[in-house]
This record gives C-alpha cells, sequence and structure tokens, in this order.
C-alpha cells in the first residue's frame, strides 16, 4: 500500500509543472502579488495530490476516472486568480495540459522500456520518479519562453475568435496522447509499435512547439499590423487638426488685414474732414 500510495503520488506530482507552465504567460493577469498566490497555489495542489493519491490507493479510483474531475476542479481555480476573459485562460489551459500530456506518455515508453509485460495501470515508482523529474526539466526549459513572449500575447492581443479557434488545435494534441497511451506495453513490443511509437510522439511534440511558434508571429503580425493602423489614425487625426488650425489662423490673418485696412480708410477720411464720407462708408461696411 505505501509503495502503491508514494507511485500516486510521483504520478500526481506534474501537477506542479503544469501549473507553472499555466501561470508563466499570466505574469502579469493576476489578482494576487506572486508570492501569496505561489504559496496558496502550492498548498492547495499539496493536498490535491495526497488527497488523490490517498483515494486512489485506498478506494481503487482509477487515475483517468479521477483526472478529468481534478483538471475541471484546476481550471476553476486557475481562472479566478486571473483577471483576464474565459477564452485566454482555457486557450492556455488546454495548451499546457496538451505539452504535460506528450511528458506523460514520454514517461509511459519509459515504464514500457522497463517493464515491458506490465499494463499502465501498474505503472512503476521508477517510471513515476523519471515523470516527475521529466516534466519539471521540461517546463523548467519552457518557463522563460512562456512567460517573455506567451505573457506579450496575453497583455496586448484580444481576439476572442482567435483564441477560441486555438482550443481545439491544442485540444487535437491533447487527444493524441490521451489515446496514444498504452495501455498494456507488451504491445509497443510488437514488430514496429516501439518505433512507430516513439516516432510519432516525438513528430507530433515537434509539430505543436512550431504551431506555438508560428502563432506567435501570426498573432505578433497581427498586433503589429494593428498598431500601425492605429499609428496612422492617429497622423490621420493630427494632420486633420493641423489643417484646421491652419485654415483658421489664415482667415484671422485675413480679418486682420481687411479690418486694418478698414481704419486706415476711416482714419484717412476724418483727418480730411469729410464726416459724410465716413458716413456712407460704415454703412457700405455694415451692409456687407
Amino acid at each position: 500500500m505505501i509503495h502503491d500510495f508514494f507511485v500516486s503520488l510521483f504520478s500526481w506530482y506534474s501537477i506542479f509543472p503544469a501549473a507553472a507552465l499555466c501561470y508563466a504567460p499570466m505574469k502579469n493577469q493576476l489578482r494576487l502579488k506572486h508570492k501569496p498566490l505561489i504559496i496558496r497555489t502550492l498548498v492547495l495542489l499539496t493536498l490535491a495530490v495526497t488527497a488523490m493519491a490517498f483515494f486512489e490507493v485506498f478506494f481503487s479510483l482509477d487515475y483517468n476516472e479521477v483526472l478529468p474531475f481534478l483538471a475541471l476542479v484546476a481550471y476553476i481555480y486557475y481562472h479566478h486568480c486571473l483577471t483576464i476573459p474565459l477564452y485566454k485562460s482555457l486557450s492556455t489551459f488546454i495548451l499546457a495540459a496538451a505539452f504535460m500530456s506528450f511528458y506523460c506518455n514520454t514517461a509511459n515508453g519509459f515504464d514500457a522500456w522497463l517493464h515491458p509485460t506490465s499494463t499502465l495501470n501498474d505503472f512503476s515508482l521508477q517510471a513515476a520518479v523519471f515523470q516527475a523529474v521529466f516534466s519539471t526539466i521540461m517546463v523548467l526549459l519552457m518557463l522563460y519562453p512562456a512567460g517573455k513572449y506567451g505573457s506579450r500575447l496575453i497583455d496586448s492581443f484580444d481576439l476572442p475568435r482567435v483564441y477560441y479557434a486555438s482550443m481545439p488545435v491544442w485540444g487535437i494534441f491533447l487527444s493524441f496522447n490521451l489515446l496514444i497511451s498504452p495501455r498494456k506495453y507488451e504491445t509497443l513490443h510488437v514488430n514496429l509499435m516501439q518505433l512507430a511509437y516513439w516516432g510519432s510522439l516525438t513528430l507530433f511534440f515537434a509539430l505543436l512547439c512550431l504551431l506555438c511558434v508560428w502563432f506567435y508571429y501570426i498573432v505578433s503580425g497581427m498586433m503589429e499590423s494593428a498598431e500601425t493602423q492605429e499609428r496612422n489614425r492617429i497622423f490621420e487625426m493630427q494632420e486633420s487638426t493641423y489643417n484646421a488650425q491652419q485654415h483658421y489662423m489664415n482667415e484671422t490673418a485675413k480679418v486682420r488685414h481687411d479690418f486694418k485696412h478698414t481704419i486706415a480708410t476711416l482714419d484717412t477720411l476724418v483727418s480730411a474732414g469729410n464726416l459724410a464720407a465716413v458716413r456712407t462708408y460704415l454703412d457700405d461696411y455694415l451692409a456687407m
């Protein structure tokens, strides 16, 4: 029982690096300060992992039966910690789950190599430790690009249909890993199944990475285009304001010139003592 408990505990450990991967792009969108949020999340995840391992071992709950429930609760908590709309948090959550599923399947393949006659339900302690270490290393490698480039998209790009369109794409990779998980390890040792398993796993992982890079550059191009359009709009507004001010100044100068000419004419007439002409000039001016 104790051995099984530790196997389950290490199996569930991947939730910790998964949480780090989810929060990395959201570093500027957190409701709480970083330190309180990290402490609270670590405590809750530790309790959740311990509880899941306990129920899995002592109540014979299947890992795949517990995982959807835990994922739903984890996402609700995750979204509650953020200040962004649902479509951004859900897209990021599914993408992180897709990446983590590759790391879990890598551990499954490692377990199948160690114990060719075993099954997925008899996940070994060695494979569980390998999964914990491997997923931690991979997530640490991803934290910098996720925090730098991912946060730029989350902070600056706000087009709901693009995020909604990305969800089924990430979901395809997640579904692929759920379907490819070997239930019986002996199947991987038949003919070229081992090569097909690792080849497809590597290919799809590389494809997911390429899609993330492609998605970033496409969205960055959209943002730069929008910024250029906004700058052009501001320039057009400034140009329109400048032209209006220039027109006003020209009209003002013209009025001042006409008024000055009028005063000069009146001065000449008054100096000549021709008041009748002054009267006539004023009547004509007022009649204009």
